[in-house]
């Protein structure tokens, strides 16, 4: 079995919450209020942002050419690809100097263990730590899709979701999980129970994301 499957399996609990959470669920029917999505497109942008500065700490530790041209590829994505749909809310809620935004304390709680995973680990920790972010999302959009079709189809956000729940999406995430695979077959049990622990913190401080964003401000 895919230890990356093992993985998710270990999360499961907290990823089948993120389906039902209040901003995914009016994000679906279009009720989520715009200030609402702003905070989120904002703080996502950010969190982007950091994201692909974890993958340039792997790229530091890439042992192989191979492991070098793959973390280079998710630092393009994330940067050219992910960044492309926020891009477009961003300038049509006319926020011109995002990246002067201060992160709320979840996101850079959620960034910092990810970095420190980066920092203290290799690359079967790197993975562990930002898999959750990656797959996740795929996960939602297709349970989403799968789940809420018609609302989908006629929600003003339905590109957010059906970036995530498309095919192309989901291949992306396939090679991703294969590629982080093949990092994990040589590792000892103990190893491996440890990378389960990051892999579960990094799928809650996903929940603790959601939360953040639909959160009132104080």
């Amino acid at each position: 079995m895919s230890f990356v499957k093992e993985m998710i399996g270990h999360s499961m609990d907290l990823w089948e919450g993120y389906v039902s959470h209040p901003f995914l669920q009016e994000l679906t029917s279009g009720a989520l209020p715009q200030e609402k999505l702003k905070r989120y497109i904002v703080q996502d942008s950010l969190y982007l942002r950091e994201y692909a500065r974890i993958f340039a700490v792997g790229l530091l530790k890439a042992p192989s050419m191979q492991d070098m041209a793959h973390l280079s590829s998710l630092i393009s994505g994330t940067v050219q690809g992910e960044y492309l749909t926020r891009d477009r809310y961003l300038r049509e809620f006319g926020v011109k100097d995002w990246e002067a935004e201060s992160l709320l304390p979840e996101n850079q709680a959620y960034l910092d263990y990810m970095m420190g995973e980066a920092q203290r680990g290799e690359l079967p920790e790197i993975f562990a730590a930002v898999l959750p972010c990656m797959l996740s999302y795929c996960y939602i959009g297709r349970e989403l899709m799968r789940r809420y079709p018609e609302q989908v189809a006629a929600s003003p956000y339905a590109d957010l979701i059906q970036d995530y729940g498309s095919d192309s999406y989901y291949e992306l995430c396939r090679s991703d999980a294969a590629y982080a695979d093949t990092l994990y077959g040589p590792l000892s049990l103990e190893r491996k129970a440890h990378l389960k622990e990051i892999f579960r913190t990094a799928s809650d401080y996903e929940m603790k994301f959601w939360d953040m964003s639909y959160r009132e401000e104080t």
